[in-house]
């Protein structure tokens, strides 16, 4: 069936399962209620990707949403057609430098995985284009203010969905960062910070991607092949904040669409709770439940150690961290449970498990820190840890997913014969961290220990013998 053509007001980087059933949806349901008018360009990020498939598709694709709402079990599907073309700019760069340009872009939404949003010193600012995602950025804001004299009002909105802290207030700074390493102009700079805005924004949804147990279901449900099918579950979150936050709720106003989008000046209470909490279990989860043969979360949920460990972890742990009230929070944790034993969402380990080191320093770390400041060793925390260094020193069966600098940088030190040398280095090394671990004397010798007794005795004594601990 044609679907009308749509202006286009959001440059959206990033064409993976997330953005597609998380903002793209968002953006859809908008839409329908006439709350929104919004076409969606996405650029693929880097050179591979599946820009051309969504292109084959016409920019639609199908979302199914499971979970429990209300107390009931709801599975809906639904068509998303706000999605106008999808472009590839390392193989069609005038296309991409035409729609950059475009007068109508209002927003830009990514999600370049936690590890996106980095200074890159090698990047060319001026490749076509460039490599790092905010070069990218520094390059398109450049090419505006030249392509518009400066003008007010083609500045662009920022909606960055990395799981990193501040994650618009860090685009903002390498932005600058680049703009200074290139000396371009202090009218361009003095641009930027006037007329683009930069979101600190926090997302929620579980999003598995390409259901392949039940596609064929799924295909004769809306009686056509679709390759973009995702699958993700029925609770949604978008924090939207930042100094000028009430214009992001004027301009994007999805919550008149009846959807969970908060504006606030502030996420950082929802932040504490989504990201030690959720993520913080996940990552963990990933780490160990791999390890013991488990391949889903609600499998690894289910199962007797590796559940009991999630939760020894969180509430011993995580949770006393956590501000706010005390109830509010406990509520949350068992929304979570809750979101872990979903029968309709297949959410595999080994997609949590992508880019784990720099996901274990963002969502882990910071309960280790703090917890070290009142005395505590936050021991379950540093277990995932341990885990993750089994995995990526190849001495289990478990393949890691991460930028080859991390996964060469363990293949490069470890030793079989002399383990410890190699967790030790890992542990001390600055190249991986931005505070290496292995700077608290406590933390180096519990990882180190673990991760030996992990080798020596296996996962499930080692994991046994933490879950026994007071």
């Amino acid at each position: 069936m044609p679907v009308a053509p749509l202006p286009v007001k959001v440059l959206q980087f990033g064409e993976g399962n997330f953005l597609r059933g998380f903002a793209d949806w968002m953006i859809d349901v908008a839409n329908e209620k006439g709350i929104l008018h919004h076409g969606v360009s996405v650029i693929q990020p880097i050179e591979k990707g599946a820009a051309d498939l969504l292109e084959k598709q016409d920019g639609l694709y199908h979302v199914v949403l499971a979970g429990i709402r209300g107390g009931e079990y709801v599975r809906e599907t639904r068509l998303v057609s706000c999605v106008q073309e999808a472009i590839n700019p390392y193989a069609d760069y005038a296309r991409y430098e035409q729609r950059i340009l475009d007068p109508d872009l209002e927003f830009v939404i990514s999600n370049t995985t936690e590890a996106g949003i980095r200074f890159d010193p090698e990047d060319d600012i001026f490749a076509t284009p460039p490599r790092s995602f905010p070069g990218k950025v520094t390059a398109m804001l450049y090419k505006r203010f030249r392509h518009f004299n400066g003008a007010p009002g083609r500045g662009l909105d920022f909606l960055c969905c990395e799981l990193i802290l501040s994650n618009g207030s860090a685009l903002k700074r390498y932005v600058a960062r680049y703009a200074k390493a290139y000396e371009l102009e202090p009218e361009f700079i003095e641009w930027v910070r006037n007329e683009c805005r930069f979101y600190n924004t926090l997302v929620d949804r579980i999003v598995v991607g390409f259901p392949g147990d039940e596609i064929q279901e799924i295909r004769e449900e809306i009686g056509y092949e679709d390759q973009l099918v995702v699958k993700g579950e029925q609770h949604h979150l978008w924090v939207i904040s930042g100094p000028r936050w009430r214009v992001a709720q004027y301009s994007f106003p999805l919550d008149k669409a009846g959807l969970n989008v908060h504006f606030t000046k502030s996420y950082d209470s929802y932040r504490e709770k989504k990201v030690s909490i959720l993520n913080g279990s996940h990552t963990a989860m990933a780490a160990v439940g791999q390890l013991m043969g488990c391949h889903t979360v609600k499998e690894a949920f289910e199962h007797p150690l590796v559940g009991a460990y999630v939760r020894k972890m969180v509430d011993e742990e995580t949770l006393p961290q956590v501000p706010g009230d005390p109830a509010e929070a406990r509520r949350f944790v068992e929304e979570v449970y809750d979101r872990f034993r979903n029968p309709g969402v297949c959410h595999k380990l080994q997609s949590i498990a992508l880019n784990a080191i720099p996901k274990w320093e963002v969502r882990n770390y910071p309960v280790v820190q703090r917890d070290r400041e009142l005395g505590i060793l936050a021991k379950c925390h540093l277990f995932a840890l341990a885990a993750l260094m089994v995995i990526y020193s190849r001495s289990s069966n478990v393949i890691p997913d991460d930028t080859p600098s991390n996964i060469y940088f363990f293949r490069d030190y470890w030793s079989r014969d002399f383990p410890e040398w190699g967790i030790i280095y890992a542990l001390e090394s600055k190249s991986l961290w931005d505070i290496p671990p292995g700077s608290f004397l406590d933390v180096k010798q519990f990882t180190t220990g673990v991760t030996l007794k992990i080798l020596a005795k296996g996962i499930e004594t080692a994991l046994s013998d933490l879950i026994k601990e007071r």
